[in-house]
């Protein structure tokens, strides 16, 4: 999958193709989901191996994606484009609690910078949403 991403075009119908944010989800929740079920068990639990390469899976594929934003800002608005919102929230979560475990600048900094993203992307996707809804755009039958 990854392969069939960086280096050729996905053969996705243009509605599915936000979708492919997904694939970010699964290690930044997994990294979110092992830290708070560590700390419960471990009262001084610091990050380990295995939580930093969750993280930085997440962090990895949210930067290729982010690479080729170009292909998802082309494609006209679909409720789709809602897939953009959960896999963002949460790498900004997961860097807000990297940021919170390390105390490195970097991090703090990065968390800034994706929550003021992840807001400008919500605002985005109401706007376009009920944008949508006021032109009856959705709920519309394919052709």
């Amino acid at each position: 999958m990854l392969y069939r991403l960086i280096f050729h075009q996905p053969q996705l119908s243009e509605r599915l193709i936000p979708t492919l944010f997904i694939m970010m989800a699964p290690p930044t929740i997994g990294f979110i989901s092992y830290i708070k079920l560590m700390e419960h068990a471990i009262s001084s639990f610091e990050l380990d191996s295995f939580a930093r390469i969750l993280y930085y899976v997440g962090l990895f594929l949210f930067m290729l994606l982010l690479v080729q934003y170009r292909q998802f800002v082309k494609i006209p608005f679909y409720l789709s484009w809602w897939a953009y919102s959960f896999p963002t929230a949460a790498i900004t979560i997961a860097t807000v609690l990297m940021a919170a475990k390390t105390g490195l600048l970097f991090f703090q900094a990065l968390a800034y910078i994706l929550l003021v993203a992840l807001i400008a992307l919500i605002t985005l996707l109401l706007v376009r949403t009920f944008s949508a809804i006021i032109n009856k755009k959705i709920g519309v039958e394919e052709e």
